[in-house]
């Protein structure tokens, strides 16, 4: 087991890892190579224990993720790695139905940093379905890295798209559209609230929660604000430059989530 100075981020490793060894482990087994002992009466595995993430002022993380047109909110996680002082969570829709709690996987993934996290609560274990051990279903994932390191690798990304390269260095996508930004959402670590900045954009204001990062100095960051293309009809390019920035400091960012990548001029 890896070593943290972060005594939520060896619980939360320990989690990950019995969870990872859940994913490799025959239920139906009824030999001397069975890996549990006694019976399993549902003749199911399970291979998840939900967790609640708790802030300072006593509140869970609660992030968004997108169900067709809408946009909900969920406070259950399944931990999927730890790193250093990180961690990649993916984000579970829970459903009550007669008294019986279930959750599905919603496909988003978001990064958290743990010196915001002051408690953490686990649910009871459960089996999530579409869950594959070591494989990356959602290609939005910010890595599995801390904040800062994740930024610079899409900001590398970003740099390759707009140099035009062609061949194997060519931008992401096969739809004709040139990839040269990941959008991402910003969650404060004071409030836990989903970051938003005010931008003016031909003489009008208004205020968005969608940024490009454009710069990392060590723990600062620097990013422009993101506007909603006023072009509705253009779904393939949902937002479009302010050139409207902002700094901040990495240490009061509690998670990041990534957008569907797109192309901003």
């Amino acid at each position: 087991m890896d070593k943290f100075d972060n005594c939520l981020a060896r619980l939360l490793n320990a989690i990950n890892m019995i969870q990872k060894n859940a994913l490799n482990i025959n239920c139906q087994d009824s030999n001397c190579t069975k890996p549990f002992l006694g019976n399993n009466l549902n003749n199911a595995c399970f291979n998840t224990r939900p967790i609640v993430l708790y802030l300072c002022n006593n509140n869970p993380v609660t992030l968004n993720y997108t169900s067709g047109d809408e946009t909900l909110t969920t406070t259950v996680f399944r931990i999927e790695n730890v790193t250093n002082n990180c961690i990649k969570v993916l984000l579970l829709e829970e459903s009550v139905d007669g008294g019986v709690t279930t959750y599905t996987t919603t496909n988003t993934y978001a990064t958290i940093n743990l010196d915001c996290i002051c408690a953490v609560r686990c649910l009871g274990d459960t089996i999530v379905n579409n869950i594959q051990d070591g494989i990356n279903m959602d290609n939005r994932d910010c890595e599995k890295i801390c904040i800062s390191k994740t930024l610079n690798f899409i900001l590398e990304l970003q740099r390759r798209a707009n140099r035009g390269n062609t061949g194997c260095e060519s931008a992401l996508g096969n739809d004709g559209i040139l990839y040269n930004t990941r959008p991402i959402n910003l969650y404060s670590c004071c409030t836990g609230e989903i970051w938003v900045m005010p931008f003016t954009l031909n003489g009008e204001t208004g205020e968005s929660n969608v940024f490009k990062i454009t710069k990392v100095d060590e723990n600062c960051a620097t990013f422009e604000i993101l506007a909603p293309n006023p072009d509705t009809t253009n779904v393939q390019i949902p937002y479009i430059s302010t050139n409207n920035f902002f700094t901040i400091n990495l240490d009061c960012i509690l998670a990041m989530q990534c957008l569907n990548d797109t192309y901003t001029s």
